[in-house]
This record gives structure tokens, C-alpha cells and sequence, in this order.
């Protein structure tokens, strides 16, 4: 039998855990509050396995170029595209409505979340290798002797994590707190063994760890990988500042956290690879192995159980940001039952456990897809509409955001094209350039947005078009 709630309570509650906006006063987080739940996010231990794929084609000079680089300038779209969540108290997905469409949003929410679990999924196995590994040093070495076992375990991750979701943004702060704190002790741990054996000179000298000779292409490759982890956040960015007091708080948390929290932490992910490699550690894309190598006995043993926990509260905040996010598909379903669903997606993809082995085709479908989205969203918020919308249209089907249909035409088109510049210069399955002199000074990510961001500007200039896309002027604000 449907539970019945009064209006105040579905208001409350869809305020609190849904899609209504949220006003100033009902609001938690300031700018520490914004930096600590996007740092702690961005610090998970997937950090590590970025950190091995950046050491793979660069030397540590280049390591830090292309991860400041690359992250600290795209990170800039993410926390710019956060701006009017934070103004308006409403999802980002909401937001995108006026320039892809009332009904433009789904399928496009769909793409960008069915790619976006992906890392959450990559996290559950990471989860899922720390415990076989710390199972196999304590001697049960039966553990290891199925992949399916290893799953099984890993399951238990997303699981834990909708636990601590389903309280809501207050449990899921005190969470980060102490998973951020977790992994901060982590890297520092790492860096202070590889400093203390006296190892940083080696780390400063290795070469690519894959063995290629540095080549710019390869370097580009790398920035494309670190553009592709920033604007990765995309589908869950509104949830994070939607609940923040200002919309400074919401920018500058998102950009120190999301960005040089996180390229930071990757250092020590580069750091900690380099530094097995110089061991004689055989390193691998499963960071749990040359974690406990770097660290021995009772460093790697402590390393792998702060892996376990913070995983966990890294799961716990995702789940909580996308399935708000994916409650605009089916608006009328509970947030639980929508959680229980992007939980069962993550287990779905553990269970088939491809995706760390095709990290670098992953890391290219996600570039692909929000790239291009964050150059569209930017486009219209803050060129062709100044930083106004129709708060109200955005909740109306027949409103001024219906367009054809639901389709932001221009918006639409404007996404394929620059969705298709970046297949002009990028292979994203076998993750190769395909034209090098665009690619070596753009990126795919950087080319596709370009022209997505040009070529809706453009539209928008045509006297025509211009009147399709704003009508909203009147109402806006």
C-alpha cells in the first residue's frame, strides 16, 4: 500500500532528498563544507590507478604538467557549470533544460550516468582487490583463487555505501570527513616512506613506465586522460552545490576540491608507481598490489584497510549525488528506489568487471560525453542568457524551455557536432589519436567542446533562432 504524506511533507522531503529548490535558509554547506565532500570524492583510490596510467606514458615532470594542467584549467568548466545550482537551489540537470530541452535532459542524462557509475564501479573493485590481497597476506589463500569470490566481496561495497546514502547530506558530509581524513593520512603515509628510503630522486628520474620514449603525442594522451577525470563530475556537481549558502561557496569548493586536491593526490598516485617500479614491484592496474609493496608489512596492511573504508564513503557520496540526479527520469519514485537501482547498475558492472582493464577506452567515452555537455550548459547560461532563467520554466513541460517537442534543436545539434569533433580527432575504444595535429594542441575533449560552445553561440546569433531559443526573456531573472 503507497504511503500517504501531506503536501508539506512531500515538499519537504523532495526538497531535502529530490528535485524542488532548495531556499537559502534550508541550505548546510559552506565553501569547507563544498571543498572537503568534492576533495574526498576526488581523493579516492581511483586516484591511484590515474596516477598509473599517467606514469605510464610520462616522466615525472610531465606527470605534473599534464595533471595541473589538464585538470586545474577544465575543472574550471565543472565549477562554472555549478554556479546556477548554487543560485537557484535546484539540480544541474534541472538547469540544463534550457539549453538542451524539457525533455532534451533524459537521454542525455542517461548517456552521461551510464558512463559516470563507471568509476564508482571501478571504485567497488578496487574495494573488492584491497580485501583479497589483505585476505591473502593474513594466509587464506583460497581467496584469490576465483575472480568470482574476489566479486562477491566487492559487492559488499555499494551495499555498505547506501546505508550511509539513504540518511541524506548530513550523514553523507560527517562521511567524507572521515574518509577524506583516511586518504589524506594514506598519501601522506605513501610519500613519507618513498621519501624516507630515499627513493624521491629515482621517482624524479623514472622513465614512462610502459617503456615508450616520451613523445608529445604521448604527453597529450595523458592531458586528454586528466581533462577527461575533471569534467567527469558533471552528472553530480548539482547536488553538491545546490546545498551550499553561496554561490562562491559552490564554485571555489567545487575548484579546489575537484581540482587541485585531486591532481595533487594523483601525484601521489604517480609517486607511489614510479617508486614500486624502482623496487623491482611488477605494477599493474591494480594499485592494491604495489601499495603494500611500497609500504611492507604493516604500512601496506594499514594502506589497504584505510582503502576499504574510505571506499565506502566515496561509493556512499556518489550514490547519493547521481541518484537525486536520476530521480528527473522517473521524478514520481522515491529516492530510495532510485538508489537501490544506480546500486544494482554498480553491482552490474562489478559483477562483468571490464572496466579497469579498459580504463583508457572508459576514460575516453566519459571526455566524449560531458565535455561537450559543460561547453554546451556554459554557452547558454552565461553568453546567450547572461546568468537569467525562467526558474519556473524549468518545471514546466509546456513552458519556455519546451522548444520542439522538448528539444532544444540548436542545443542538440550543437552537442552532435561537437561530439563528433571529438570522433574526428579521437578513437575512444582503442583510446589513440586520430588526428595528431589537432589532438596534440587541443585534446578531443578541449576540440569537441570548442566547437560545441562555437557553434552554439553562433546559432544563437541568427535572428531566427535567437527568438526559438530565448523565450524565456520576459520571465527570466
Amino acid at each position: 500500500m503507497a504511503e500517504k504524506v501531506s503536501a508539506a511533507e512531500y515538499a519537504e522531503r523532495e526538497t531535502k532528498l529530490g528535485l524542488l529548490p532548495m531556499r537559502t535558509d534550508q541550505r548546510l554547506w559552506g565553501m569547507t563544507d563544498v571543498l572537503w565532500v568534492a576533495g574526498a570524492t576526488g581523493i579516492a583510490t581511483w586516484a591511484f590507478l590515474q596516477g598509473y596510467y599517467t606514469a605510464g606514458y610520462n616522466t615525472m615532470p610531465q606527470a605534473l604538467a599534464s595533471l595541473f594542467g589538464g585538470i586545474m584549467v577544465f575543472i574550471l568548466l565543472v565549477a562554472m557549470v555549478a554556479v546556477p545550482a548554487t543560485k537557484y537551489g535546484i539540480d544541474s540537470w534541472i538547469v540544463f533544460r534550457s539549453s538542451i530541452g524539457f525533455n532534451g535532459v533524459y537521454p542525455l542524462l542517461i548517456l552521461a550516468m551510464a558512463s559516470g557509475f563507471g568509476w564508482h564501479a571501478v571504485n567497488t573493485q578496487i574495494y573488492g582487490l584491497a580485501w583479497t590481497n589483505l585476505l591473502s597476506t593474513a594466509g587464506w589463500e583460497g581467496v584469490s583463487s576465483s575472480p568470482w569470490i574476489g566479486k562477491a566481496i566487492a559487492i559488499t561495497c555499494p551495499l555498505f555505501a547506501l546505508m550511509i546514502a539513504a540518511k541524506g547530506p548530513k550523514a553523507v558530509g560527517i562521511a567524507t570527513r572521515i574518509m577524506c581524513s583516511l586518504l589524506i593520512v594514506l598519501g601522506i603515509l605513501m610519500a613519507v616512506i618513498v621519501l624516507a628510503r630515499g627513493g624521491l630522486s629515482d621517482v624524479w628520474n623514472s622513465a614512462p613506465l610502459w617503456g615508450e620514449a616520451p613523445s608529445r603525442t604521448n604527453y597529450m594522451i595523458s592531458v586528454e586522460w586528466q581533462v577527461a577525470f575533471a569534467v567527469s563530475w558533471a552528472p553530480a556537481i548539482g547536488q553538491l552545490t545546490r546545498v551550499a549558502k553561496k554561490e562562491l561557496h559552490g564554485f571555489w569548493g567545487l575548484y579546489w576540491g575537484y581540482g587541485f586536491v585531486m591532481a595533487a593526490y594523483i601525484v601521489i598516485g604517480v609517486i607511489v608507481a614510479y617508486a614500486a617500479a624502482s623496487m623491482g614491484a611488477e605494477v599493474t592496474s591494480d594499485p592494491t598490489q604495489y601499495l603494500y609493496t611500497v609500504g611492507g608489512p604493516w604500512a601496506g596492511t594499514l594502506s589497504l584497510m584505510i582503502v576499504i573504508i574510505a571506499n565506502i564513503s566515496t561509493t556512499a557520496v556518489s550514490i547519493w549525488c547521481l541518484s537525486l540526479s536520476v530521480k528527473l527520469v522517473w521524478p514520481s519514485w522515491p529516492y530510495m528506489r532510485v538508489a537501490l537501482g544506480c546500486t544494482g547498475y554498480i553491482v552490474a558492472l562489478v559483477l562483468w568487471g571490464g572496466l579497469i582493464e579498459n580504463f583508457g577506452s572508459f576514460l575516453a567515452i566519459v571526455g566524449a560525453t560531458n565535455g561537450t555537455l559543460l561547453a554546451l550548459i556554459i554557452a547558454d547560461y552565461y553568453v546567450v542568457r547572461r546568468r537569467r532563467l525562467d526558474i519556473a520554466g524549468l518545471y514546466d513541460r509546456h513552458g519556455s524551455y519546451k522548444f520542439t517537442g522538448g528539444f532544444n534543436l540548436p542545443g542538440i545539434v550543437a552537442y552532435a557536432l561537437g561530439f563528433g569533433a571529438y570522433l574526428l580527432v579521437y578513437d575512444p575504444i582503442a583510446a589513440v589519436p586520430r588526428a595528431e595535429g589537432l589532438f596534440n594542441v587541443f585534446t578531443a575533449t578541449g576540440f569537441g567542446a570548442l566547437v560545441t560552445a562555437g557553434a552554439y553561440i553562433l546559432f544563437a546569433h541568427v535572428p531566427g533562432v535567437r527568438g526559438y531559443v530565448l523565450k524565456d526573456r520576459g520571465l527570466a531573472r
